[in-house]
């Protein structure tokens, strides 16, 4: 499940930012648009230990999605994320989106009996200024 929006990184093309309920940071890539980089740096594993470490930078960047029925443009921020910038999409934490008051329905429709438009998706509350 993921959300595809338009790319806005200079040189990307359309990504996805997709969930990783494996993860415990958000990781962006090139699909996203960095606001903020912070003075920090972490070392990143990966699966295999025997590949090494990666250092990246600690980063703030938005994401913007066009909804097709209505046209309006959400954008979702994102602090303290993993920039690696070789990435086409990008990972978020669905507990991440929860504690930001997010709702995240991860069962997919055809696992439900009596499936709605709230199903299988992430809803975020508009705050229109």
């Amino acid at each position: 499940m993921g959300i595809k929006h338009a790319g806005l990184q200079e040189g990307s093309d359309a990504g996805y930012l997709e969930l990783d309920s494996h993860a415990d940071i958000a990781v962006l890539g090139n699909n996203c648009r960095i606001f903020q980089e912070t003075e920090r740096s972490v070392d990143v594993y990966g699966y295999d230990p025997s590949q090494g470490s990666t250092s990246r930078k600690i980063v703030s960047g938005v994401f913007a999605y066009d909804n097709p029925e209505d046209g309006t443009c959400t954008l979702l921020i994102v602090h303290q994320g993993l920039h690696v910038p070789t990435m086409a999409n990008s990972l978020i934490p669905p507990y991440q989106m929860r504690d930001n008051d997010i709702v995240v329905n991860e069962c997919p429709k055809t696992q439900l009996n009596n499936p709605t438009i709230d199903d299988h998706a992430i809803i975020i509350e508009r705050n229109d200024i």
